[in-house]
C-alpha cells in the first residue's frame, strides 16, 4: 500500500495538465506578478523584469504554447529569512513563469472565491481585503486594512468588552494542509475544475512537504490563504464569538474572563481541525485596558512626545516674558504641530535608546522610521547600523531609511564593514545589502572583493550571486569581466548565463561581441541578454 501511496505522489509530481489560456489573460496574471515586486515577493533578481518585457507578446505566446502542451511547474528554491531572536523562517521562492501561472489559475478561481467571501471582508477577516469581482488588483491597500483592523478593534473594545483573547497561528502559510485547501476550493465552485487540478499539482512541486504549505510572498497565496483560514471565522461566529482576524492574528472580544478561556479552547479545537496550532508564547487573556494600549500603542505614544514637547515650549516662552501675547502663543503652537519631525526624534531617542528596558516594539519602530526618514533626520543612523547586527529581520526598513535620508561615506563604511565580517552569518540579508549598494550606485572596492568571492562560491544562494555578478559587471575591472566570461560555460542554467551576459555589457565592445556571436541561441534569455546589452552600448 505505501508503495502505490508513493506512486500517486510521484504521478501527482510529474503530471502535465493541458489547457489553452487566453494571452489576455496571461498578461493579466503576468502584470500581477510584476505587481507583486517589489514589497510583497522575497526575491528581486537584476534583470528579470527586463528581459521578459524585451518581447514580451512573445515570453507570453511561449508561454502559452507550454500550457497547450501540458504545463509542468519547476521546483522552487528555498529562501531562510531571519526573524526575530534569531530565528529564521523558510520561503519558497517560484521561478517566474509558475508565478505567473499561479496568478492565472486563481484569477479564474477569483470571482467564486469573492462571491464566497465577500460578506466576511473587513469582518472578521480584515487582512488584504477583496477588491470585487473582475479586479485587477485583487485586494484593496494593505495599509487601509491595517488601519481599519486597528479601528475597528479600538470599535469594539468600546462595546461591552472586559477581555480580549490575542492569539498568532504558528506557521500558517507552510503548515496549510492543501488537501484541505483544495477540497475547500471544490466545494466553493462547486466541484472539481482543471484549474484545481494544475494547481494541486503546482503546490505538491513547490512543497517540500508534499501535502503541506504553500508559497509566502504572492498574492495568490495570499488569496489561498484567506480561503483556507474562512472556515476558522465560521466556526468562531457559529460559537457566539465576536472577533477579527488579520492572516494569522486573531482577536476574540469577550465580556468575562471566563468567556476568553472558552474562546481560547474554542479556538484551538478549530484551528485543530485546520491542521494549525496557536503559538502559546503569543496567545493571551488581556483585560480592556491593557488590549487597548497593544493595538493604540503608536498613536499615544507619539502624542505623548508631542504634548510634553509643547507643554515645554509654552513654558519657555513664559519665562523669558511672563506676559505673552496669546495670539503669539497659538501662532507658535500651530507652527509647531506643523513641524512633527522633532516629535518624532524626541520619541525615537526615548524608545529606542540603548538605556530603554521597554521590549522592542516593531511597529514603533517602522511608523518613526518611516517618517524620521521622510523629514531627512539622523536621528536613527547609530541605531540602525548596530540594528544591522541584532535585528537582521529589520533590514529592508533599515535601508529603505538610509536611501531616503541619503547616506554619509561614514554610515557606507559601517554597513560595508558589517556586510563583510564574519557575523553576517545570513544570505538573504548580504543579498539584500548588495541590491541596496547596486540600486543606489555605492561603487565600494571592499564590496568589489566581496563580488568576487560569493559569485565563485556556489554553496550561496542564486539571488545572492545574481546580485555579485551584476555589481562586478558594473565596477569591477578588466580581470573581474574575464572571470565572468570565463565562468559563462560552467553555468547550471540559462539564467545565470543570462546573469554573465549582462554584466559582460562594460567589456571592450570588439571582445564582447566576440563573445556575444559565440553564445548566441545557447536559450531564450540568453538571447534576450545580448539584445539588451548591446542595446545599452549604443
Amino acid at each position: 500500500m505505501g508503495r502505490v501511496c508513493s506512486r500517486k505522489q510521484e504521478n501527482d509530481r510529474t503530471m502535465a495538465i493541458q489547457f489553452e489560456p487566453k494571452i489576455a489573460e496571461l498578461r493579466l496574471a503576468y502584470d500581477r506578478a510584476k505587481n507583486d515586486r517589489p514589497h510583497r515577493c522575497f526575491i528581486e533578481y537584476p534583470h528579470l523584469i527586463k528581459w521578459t518585457e524585451l518581447d514580451l507578446s512573445e515570453w507570453l505566446a511561449d508561454l502559452k504554447d507550454k500550457c497547450v502542451s501540458g504545463f509542468q511547474p519547476h521546483s522552487s528554491r528555498l529562501c531562510w529569512l531571519p526573524k526575530a531572536n534569531s530565528l529564521l523562517r523558510p520561503g519558497n521562492i517560484l521561478h517566474f513563469k509558475d508565478e505567473v501561472i499561479y496568478n492565472l489559475l486563481l484569477g479564474r478561481l477569483y470571482e467564486s472565491i469573492y462571491k464566497s467571501l465577500k460578506s466576511f471582508q473587513k469582518e472578521p477577516d480584515a487582512a488584504y481585503v477583496l477588491a470585487g469581482e473582475r479586479k485587477a488588483p485583487w485586494f484593496q491597500s494593505s495599509f487601509t486594512s491595517w488601519k481599519e483592523f486597528r479601528t475597528k478593534s479600538l470599535e469594539y473594545l468600546q462595546d461591552e468588552t472586559y477581555f480580549v483573547v490575542v492569539a498568532d497561528i504558528t506557521g500558517f502559510y507552510e503548515n496549510i494542509d492543501t488537501d484541505k485547501l483544495l477540497s475547500d476550493l471544490r466545494q466553493i465552485v462547486g466541484g472539481s475544475k482543471p484549474e484545481i487540478d494544475l494547481l494541486r499539482v503546482c503546490l505538491r512541486k513547490w512543497s517540500a512537504r508534499g501535502e503541506k504549505g504553500i508559497p509566502q510572498g504572492y498574492s495568490a497565496s495570499d488569496l489561498l490563504a484567506k480561503v483556507y483560514a474562512n472556515p476558522i471565522d465560521i466556526a468562531l461566529k457559529h460559537d457566539g464569538y465576536r472577533h477579527l482576524r488579520y492572516v494569522d492574528d486573531i482577536r476574540i472580544f469577550c465580556r468575562s474572563r471566563i468567556e476568553a478561556k472558552r474562546a481560547i479552547f474554542s479556538l484551538s479545537q478549530h484551528i485543530h481541525k485546520r491542521g494549525l496550532n496557536l503559538q502559546s508564547a503569543k496567545t493571551e487573556i488581556l483585560s480592556s485596558t491593557d488590549a487597548f494600549t497593544k493595538f493604540d500603542d503608536v498613536k499615544p505614544t507619539v502624542e505623548g512626545i508631542q504634548k510634553e514637547l509643547m507643554a515645554e515650549i509654552q513654558k519657555e516662552i513664559s519665562e523669558e516674558n511672563p506676559y505673552p501675547d496669546s495670539q503669539y502663543v497659538e501662532r507658535l503652537l500651530r507652527r509647531y504641530k506643523e513641524l512633527p519631525s522633532a516629535v518624532l526624534e524626541r520619541t525615537f531617542e526615548e524608545y529606542f535608546a540603548a538605556s530603554n528596558p521597554t521590549p522592542f516594539n516593531k511597529t514603533l519602530f517602522h511608523y518613526l522610521l518611516n517618517r524620521i526618514g521622510k523629514a531627512k533626520s539622523r536621528v536613527a543612523v547609530n541605531y540602525c547600523l548596530d540594528a544591522l547586527r541584532e535585528r537582521a529581520e529589520e533590514t529592508a526598513y533599515i535601508l529603505k531609511y538610509f536611501s531616503e535620508i541619503g547616506p554619509l561615506k561614514a554610515d557606507i563604511k559601517s554597513i560595508v564593514d558589517y556586510l563583510i565580517s564574519p557575523i553576517a552569518i545570513y544570505d538573504y540579508q548580504c543579498y539584500q545589502v548588495i541590491k541596496w549598494l547596486f540600486e543606489e550606485k555605492l561603487k565600494e572596492k571592499r564590496v568589489i572583493m566581496y563580488c568576487r568571492a560569493i559569485m565563485k562560491d556556489l554553496g550561496r544562494d542564486l539571488w545572492l550571486r545574481s546580485w555579485g555578478i551584476a555589481y562586478l559587471g558594473r565596477y569591477g575591472d578588466i580581470a573581474d569581466l574575464t572571470s565572468i566570461e570565463s565562468m559563462y560555460a560552467g553555468c547550471a542554467s540559462d539564467f545565470e548565463k543570462a546573469d554573465c551576459v549582462m554584466a559582460l555589457s562594460e567589456l571592450e565592445s570588439g571582445r564582447r561581441n566576440s563573445f556575444y556571436a559565440s553564445v548566441k541561441g545557447d536559450g531564450l534569455l540568453v538571447d534576450r541578454a545580448i539584445k539588451i546589452a548591446k542595446g545599452s552600448k549604443k
